[in-house]
């Protein structure tokens, strides 16, 4: 190639070869024009190419681009492209490509371009000219958006469409939907005409439809019968409007399959006459409430002609369903399509009567619709409400089972507690002169713990579990002692009257816990009173043929003492006494009462094998009845006097077992007051170690069955495994009766109940070294 350069590029601003006589026209010309190097070089610009690229002048652009590929190209590729094909074929038409403005902003260009030569040295240039065509490129892109989100729309539409050239019946093109209802794909039917398809089964109502499009006209929700793929005939509901595609007349169908509709239409009227003759009464009900439908039954149950019947609105034959919940439960009703509830019907005397209503929900003609079965059930709620008092007296008796675990858990603990306290005051006493001015209050205290131990005992009564103190006792005389008591302590403005009988006969009972129940009941009595008011109490003799009442199903005939305790109160609503014996249950404020009262009279009474009921009405006061069971031979009999010899003491070991360490301490000074020589342990498998290492030597295990780790029990089995001749006393503040005999009959040799006193214990311990 020659080196000579060519004139025109020696002046940046010079007029191309040959166009010298069109440089303004050139310069002012609406689109930009340039002439360059194949290597990027611009030899010429005119103002609009300039100012399109963000440059004031030609010249000041000429002089700052010196490589079009990385300046002006968005992507250097488009240039390299662009100038190959010119190379290759001496012309570009209409390269699109983004170009890059001064500020670094992008626009869309097109750009036409020759390859000139000049004749002497051929040396060559790129002459050309650019147009921008954002605009256009955006308005393409928008049009593509259009028709992307027309596709989606169309293609994902729940309702079956097509789009169908109007003139032929081509079709254009058919959505999933479509697909789905017809059985068709859409590479079936696309390019062919419905009648090639065999898609309508009458041909003139595709005719007339077209008619009506070609006239510009909308068609709406018209009924007719159409074929799927199978050729099996469906019932259809279609709606078709025209529309311009391309400039030519299309139009869109909508198909929505109603086979199914139809067919619950036919079998609502071929089992019309089957509900007539239904034994329970089904009614019809529209959108706004009103009946449209009643059997003979329902007629028959309520009483009102059908006739009256359908002049009524849903809420006249249900009067605990007020019109305003109408709205809300047609939305539950088409939620969940069918509700089964009980409710009242009236009659048309006004008499309501229960029933079972069934309601279901389906849509007629795009109507709602909802049918009610109705069953009388007033037989059945008699049934049901016989079998809840069954249930009732079941739950109670279990009610009071569970209490008594629960009663066993609470007594072990308190009764840990008050023998750590117990025991310490014994220790001080033993350290005390009988002249100390401290004696009379630390006996008080002790009274109170013996006391205390007495009431854990009680809570052992919910449950009817613990061992109870009973002997021959005159009722006459523990009502005497509880009123005194109770003249003590309730407010002046209550008058206690008693109407006792004479030559009552004995029963036998714990004197502690009748007293505990007189104190009960009168003092929820002196609770209903605030105001001041009356309590009366009475005694008799009673035989009872069958129980005392109907809700005491183990109740037996016999000969019973009744104790029947009558306030002026304020009595109690029917639901106050379904609850009244529940433990823990109170109306009082709170910190004013435990709940356990009653619940304790309640376990106390069954405890004795006798029974209890309460009648009371608001504002009629309350009255308890309770039946004692009578001993078979009357007489009282003293009790045989206690021993008040001083327990005797040893040298030997004593292994105590407690998880309390306080227990622990102080049953170590207790014994060790004694002369035994004490080991303590606080968990099962201690004590096996304890054992283990002694050999022999330990004597008397003191053991309580309440442990975590391998437990009492456990631990028992354990040492009478290894030394069948161990010598083991169950400590624990549960009842002997309980698991106390389920130890014992293990292999214990004794037991003694917590809490215990000092002088109890040991002789409890010599008795079983000694035996």
């Amino acid at each position: 190639m020659s080196t000579k350069r060519s004139p025109f590029m020696n002046h940046p601003h010079a007029i191309p070869p040959g166009l010298e006589e069109w440089h303004d026209l050139l310069m002012n010309a609406p689109v930009g024009v340039f002439t360059s190097t194949p290597e990027g070089r611009i030899l010429y610009a005119n103002q609009a190419f300039a100012r399109l690229y963000g440059f004031e002048t030609p010249r000041a652009m000429i002089e700052t681009v010196t490589e079009v590929g990385s300046q002006l190209y968005a992507e250097s590729s488009d240039r390299e492209q662009f100038r190959q094909q010119l190379q290759t074929h001496g012309r570009v038409v209409n390269y699109e490509c983004r170009m890059v403005r001064r500020d670094g902003s992008i626009f869309w260009a097109s750009l036409n371009a020759r390859v000139v030569r000049e004749q002497k040295g051929g040396t060559e240039s790129f002459q050309g000219y650019i147009t921008d065509i954002s605009d256009r490129r955006r308005a393409e892109q928008k049009s593509r958006c259009s028709e992307e989100k027309f596709t989606i729309v169309f293609m994902s539409a729940p309702n079956c469409m097509a789009i169908v050239r109007l003139v032929d019946g081509v079709v254009h093109d058919v959505n999933q939907a479509f697909e789905q209802v017809t059985g068709w794909q859409r590479s079936d039917v696309i390019g062919k005409t419905s009648s090639e398809s065999g898609f309508w089964v009458n041909a003139k109502e595709r005719e007339a439809m077209v008619g009506e499009l070609a006239r510009g006209r909308d068609v709406l929700q018209r009924e007719f019968g159409f074929r799927n793929r199978n050729g099996e005939p469906r019932d259809g509901l279609y709606s078709a409007r025209p529309i311009q595609i391309e400039d030519q007349p299309y139009y869109i169908f909508i198909l929505q399959d109603i086979t199914e509709s139809k067919r619950v239409e036919e079998s609502l009227r071929l089992t019309q006459f089957a509900m007539d003759q239904a034994p329970d009464s089904i009614l019809w009900v529209d959108h706004q409430g009103a009946l449209i439908y009643a059997n003979r039954a329902a007629c028959s149950s309520t009483g009102f002609t059908k006739e009256e019947l359908l002049r009524m609105k849903v809420f006249d034959v249900d009067p605990d369903f007020p019109d305003s919940k109408w709205e809300q439960h047609k939305v539950d009703l088409r939620r969940l399509e069918k509700m089964t509830f009980e409710g009242r019907h009236k009659r048309k005397n006004g008499q309501p009567y229960p029933v079972e209503v069934t309601t279901n929900y389906i849509e007629y003609k795009g109507r709602f619709l909802g049918i009610a079965f109705d069953r009388d059930i007033s037989e059945r709620k008699k049934y049901e409400e016989e079998r809840e008092k069954m249930q009732n007296r079941l739950f109670q008796a279990q009610k009071m089972e569970s209490l008594g675990i629960l009663a066993g858990g609470v007594a072990h603990d308190f009764n840990n507690l008050l023998q750590i306290i117990g025991g310490n005051l014994e220790l001080l006493l033993s350290s005390k002169y009988p002249e100390d001015t401290d004696m009379p209050r630390l006996k008080t205290v002790i009274w109170s713990i013996e006391r205390a131990g007495k009431l854990v005992q009680q809570l052992l009564l919910f449950g009817r579990k613990a061992v109870t103190q009973r002997k021959p006792l005159d009722l006459n005389h523990e009502v005497d002692e509880a009123i005194k008591i109770l003249e003590r302590t309730i407010p002046k403005m209550i008058l206690i009257s008693r109407h006792l009988a004479s030559n009552l006969w004995s029963v036998s009972a714990d004197s502690v816990q009748v007293e505990q129940v007189l104190l009960n009941l009168g003092t929820n009595a002196v609770d209903a009173m605030p105001n001041g008011g009356k309590l009366l109490v009475e005694t008799k003799n009673i035989v009872l043929d069958v129980g005392p009442v109907s809700g005491e199903a183990d109740a037996e005939p016999g000969r019973y003492v009744l104790l029947t305790v009558t306030d002026s109160g304020c009595g109690m609503t029917r639901e106050t006494i379904n609850h009244v014996f529940d433990p823990f249950f109170t109306t009082k404020e709170v910190g004013k009462g435990t709940g356990l009262g009653l619940a304790s009279t309640y376990g106390i009474v069954k405890s004795h094998g006798g029974h209890i009921q309460c009648y009371s009405e608001p504002g009629q006061g309350t009255t308890f009845k309770i039946y004692w069971p009578a001993l078979a031979q009357d007489g009282l009999h003293s009790e045989l006097p206690s021993s008040s010899d001083e327990p005797q003491g040893g040298d030997e070991s004593i292994l105590v077992v407690d998880d309390e360490p306080e227990i622990l301490k102080l049953s170590r000074e207790i014994l060790e007051t004694f002369g035994y020589r004490v080991f303590t342990a606080e968990t099962g498998e201690r004590v096996l170690e304890i054992h283990a290492q002694q050999q022999g030597k330990i004597d008397v295990v003191l053991l309580d069955l309440n442990m975590p780790g391998m437990g009492g029990t456990n631990c028992l089995l354990h040492l009478l495994a290894e030394d069948p001749s161990a010598k083991v006393i169950i400590a624990s503040g549960y009842s002997e009766n309980g698991q106390g005999r389920d130890a014992l009959s293990i292999g214990a040799k004794g037991f003694i109940g917590k809490p215990y006193q000092m002088k109890e214990l040991a002789a409890k311990i010599r008795a079983i070294l000694d035996h």
